[in-house]
């Protein structure tokens, strides 16, 4: 615990999961907690009066906005930014670059969604505050990945050994590609359950195997709900099948859909956890919500204390 608190996360980018170190994201959950239960007393900070992080939201968002948003009023800062770009200068023609660059120029950090790829990096690469990636089209979207495994700990007291099964459009969701490596760090068995035409990019895996030698199965959604501690299910999105893909999204929007039924005869133990990053379309049935299975919505009674951690390390407000 000591060692954790020797860490200093100050002025970091937060790009990809894999620029941290387990040592680093452990540090991270801790202040989670710390945050978590500062919240839940109906406490407030001070310690980032005067700071300002700008959101920069080029794509919609719900969880992760709002979250980052309520996390540094929690911190005691203050936010600006928008949802969308309606009523900024690039309906002017003002290109991202620039954009970014101006917002530097009144914020101390810069939280970005965007749907293009590497467009986080773009932004860091030009401006002197940190930089936090909110979703960057289909590539990751780190801090969600901190947020699934302080769940997962939190709920299920551990994580090393679990059998994790990740579930649906694994090609294209983000959230997938950032919670794999979160779960090679902390030595889960990873379990991918998605058609073979949806299954996670190929240099995902080999560098998962490669750097963090981890444990990946795949597995047919009964096998795989049997054998899993906790089942984390996306949702197919028609907005990331681009193209001719738009053929292959109505052959597998409905491919996977979880229910009390589903559970039932699959075998799943008695403490499955599930839980997904939302908005739930098809893919789970609203008959779990009550149920001691579901976690999902438990999952984001942690969002806001998981970013006050991020935004407090980045700017150096816990050392």
């Amino acid at each position: 615990m000591q060692e954790n608190r020797l860490l200093t996360l100050k002025g970091r980018d937060v790009i990809h999961v894999r620029d941290f170190t387990k040592e680093e994201i452990d540090r991270l959950l801790e202040l989670t907690d710390e945050f978590d239960q500062m919240c839940r007393k109906g406490r407030k900070s001070k310690i980032a009066e005067g700071k300002i992080l700008a959101t920069l939201f080029y794509s919609p968002s719900t969880r992760t906005q709002f979250a980052f948003q309520a996390a540094m009023a929690r911190l005691g800062g203050s936010n600006i930014g928008w949802a969308g770009t309606a009523g900024t200068s690039h309906e002017k023609g003002e290109d991202y670059s620039d954009g970014v660059r101006m917002m530097e120029k009144f914020a101390d950090l810069i939280a970005i969604r965007h749907p293009q790829e590497n467009a986080t990096q773009t932004a860091a690469d030009i401006v002197g505050v940190p930089v936090i990636n909110c979703g960057d089209g289909n590539n990751q979207h780190p801090t969600q990945c901190f947020l699934e495994v302080y769940a997962i700990k939190k709920l299920r007291g551990e994580i090393k050994g679990l059998n994790v099964s990740v579930m649906g459009d694994l090609l294209h969701m983000r959230v997938a590609h950032s919670l794999v490596y979160g779960l090679a760090m902390y030595n889960a068995n990873t379990i991918l359950v998605s058609p073979k035409e949806l299954m996670l990019p190929e240099e995902i895996t080999k560098e998962l195997k490669e750097k963090y030698n981890a444990k990946i199965q795949l597995m047919e959604l009964d096998e795989a709900i049997a054998a899993s501690d906790v089942l984390y299910i996306m949702p197919m999105m028609e907005y990331r099948f681009k193209g001719e893909e738009k053929a292959m999204f109505e052959q597998f929007k409905n491919v996977y859909h979880i229910s009390l039924d589903t559970l039932k005869k699959a075998g799943a133990k008695q403490d499955l956890l599930i839980l997904a990053p939302l908005p739930r379309l098809d893919e789970l049935a609203r008959d779990i919500d009550n149920t001691r299975h579901q976690g999902y919505f438990k999952m984001y009674e942690y969002a806001v204390p998981s970013k006050m951690a991020v935004l407090a390390s980045i700017l150096g407000l816990t050392e």
